[in-house]
C-alpha cells in the first residue's frame, strides 16, 4: 500500500515500528503511548510530505516521522470496522471506541476493517 501522510520528525526515546502510537513525554520528545501522557501521533515510515527533515535529523536514528495528517497504518488492538473512531490505547496501539469530544486521544477514523493487526486510518 502507498501511505500518504504529512509527517514531521520528533526525537523518540527508542526506535518504534511504523503504526505505533506515541505520546509526548519520556526522556526525549516522544515515547510509547501512555494514558497519563498527551497523545503525539503515529509513527510513519513512508510519509508523502516530510517536515523537519534536514541532514542533522536524518543522521539521528531516533528522529522518527510522526503523522500529522492523512492516511496512516495504525496498530490495532481488537476488532475495528470501517468508519469506527480509533482512540489511542496504553502500549502504543489504537482501539475502536466511542468518540468523546472532550478526549484528546482521537487518532482518526478507520478506513478498513481489522482484527488485531494494522488498519488504515484517516488522521
Amino acid at each position: 500500500a502507498n501511505w500518504s501522510d504529512l509527517a514531521e520528525r520528533y526525537e523518540s526515546d527508542e526506535i518504534y515500528e511504523s503504526g505505533t502510537v506515541l505520546s509526548i513525554g519520556g526522556e526525549k520528545e516522544v515515547t510509547i503511548y501512555k494514558n497519563s501522557l498527551p497523545y503525539a501521533g503515529v509513527v510513519s515510515d513512508k510519509p508523502g510530505l516530510r517536515m523537519n527533515d534536514g541532514t542533522e535529523q536524518r543522521e539521528n536514528e531516533n528522529m522518527l516521522f510522526i503523522c500529522l495528517k492523512g492516511r496512516i497504518p495504525v496498530k490495532i488492538k481488537g476488532k475495528c470496522k470501517k468508519g469506527d473512531y480509533i482512540i489511542a490505547q496504553e502500549g502504543g496501539v489504537g482501539k475502536a471506541d466511542i468518540y468523546d469530544p472532550h478526549k484528546h486521544d482521537l487518532i482518526g477514523i478507520a478506513l478498513t476493517d481489522s482484527n488485531n493487526g494494522l488498519t488504515e486510518v484517516k488522521v
